[in-house]
């Protein structure tokens, strides 16, 4: 038996994810699944429009979001007292590739230079996130990201005449 949200079961969501995703997200579904990860909320499946779904697993305080996008797939991990963030800055906080020495001071951010491997990375990142506090981790990291993006965007100059 299973939960039901709007007459959809909850694992039905997640059935329809794995039977479009690649192996590295069917085998990460598959192990958030095992390590007892709850389904806590879910939306999309067949009947959304491109088959865009997102369910989100929450083990204690800590929540995982797996979002389908057309073809695009994103995985968000949200540490205790945390909202989402994306995998990328919580990778970049774990292996310290962020600076913060200070809030007036520009942080920076090494960006990822090859596809990350969800099935590889999540289980470890977890059990780091687990392991203590990691506020001021986390939070250098989310700077570090913002003052990227904010640079990105000052540079962007869109074409003239388009």
């Amino acid at each position: 038996m299973c939960a039901r949200s709007k007459n959809v079961c909850m694992e039905d969501i997640v059935a329809f994810m794995v039977s479009r995703a690649n192996a590295d997200v069917a085998a990460t579904l598959g192990w958030l699944d095992s390590e007892d990860f709850k389904v806590v909320q879910q939306s999309g499946g067949a009947s959304e429009t491109f088959g865009n779904a997102q369910v989100e697993f929450q083990r204690n305080q800590l929540g995982v979001r797996v979002t389908k996008d057309r073809d695009q797939w994103k995985l968000d991990v949200a540490p205790p007292g945390f909202e989402f963030l994306n995998l990328e800055y919580v990778l970049a906080a774990k292996e310290g590739e962020t600076t913060n020495t200070s809030v007036t001071s520009e942080a920076t951010v090494k960006l990822p230079t090859k596809e990350i491997s969800w099935q590889a990375t999540l289980p470890e990142l977890i059990t780091w996130i687990e392991e203590k506090d990691r506020t001021e981790d986390l939070e250098g990291a989310k700077e570090a990201w913002r003052v990227h993006v904010r640079q990105y965007w000052s540079t962007f100059k869109p074409s003239a005449g388009q």
